[in-house]
């Protein structure tokens, strides 16, 4: 009887084993079919429409929402200063809660491509933009000397977030994606659409 038992578990263990290595492959495949289509969706990506969706002041103070709900400004300023904590901690600065002021506003860029989630590429421009945190703000001017910077923020969607400064505003993109990161070169197009945008928007 014990014999029997034990047949069964090393069955039951192997059959296991099989059906990792299944969906392994399975996720290997579906990565391998997602970057290819990437490469391709990025050489046609292209703007269809720019919404303006959200705009608003926060200080340490109060929050005046000019476009939008105050509720949802509420849970994107905590999204933004997410965001703002991964990256902190990702470069090893010590922020424990960055606390900003700044004018928010922010708008979706419609896309052609199904690259990221409802064709969206999330823009967020945080002009001006202060905080008495001299090592967020030592952080955020460092970036004056860099085309862009790109992250992932720890969330439970995967995100790709992308900081620059474009004109005296800085700029945070925030991507819905399937993957936790795209090649460099998609990265590059990805910024170029974000950019034209904010000609388009701000011309």
């Amino acid at each position: 009887m014990k014999r029997y038992y034990i047949c069964i578990v090393i069955f039951l263990v192997s059959v296991c084993g099989i059906a990792q290595t299944v969906d392994s492959i399975r996720n290997i495949r579906e990565f391998d079919e997602f970057e290819k289509y990437t490469h391709l969706a990025k050489d046609s990506l292209a703007i269809q429409n720019i919404v303006e969706h959200q705009k608003f002041r926060y200080s340490a103070r109060h929050l005046t929402v000019e476009k939008g709900e105050k509720g949802e400004a509420e849970v994107t300023h905590r999204l933004l200063m997410w965001s703002l904590s991964s990256v902190l901690w990702q470069n090893k600065i010590s922020v424990r809660n960055p606390q900003a002021d700044y004018c928010l506003t922010n708008f979706y860029v419609y896309t052609n491509t199904e690259l990221f989630f409802d064709h969206i590429i999330n823009v967020y421009v945080l002009s001006p933009f202060s905080s008495v945190n001299k090592s967020l703000m030592k952080f955020v001017h460092s970036l004056k000397d860099k085309d862009y910077i790109v992250f992932n923020p720890i969330m439970k969607m995967s995100h790709v977030c992308y900081m620059f400064w474009y004109e005296e505003k800085l700029i945070m993109i925030l991507v819905p994606c399937r993957i936790i990161s795209f090649a460099k070169d998609v990265d590059d197009k990805i910024v170029e659409v974000a950019k034209e945008a904010l000609e388009r928007y701000y011309k």
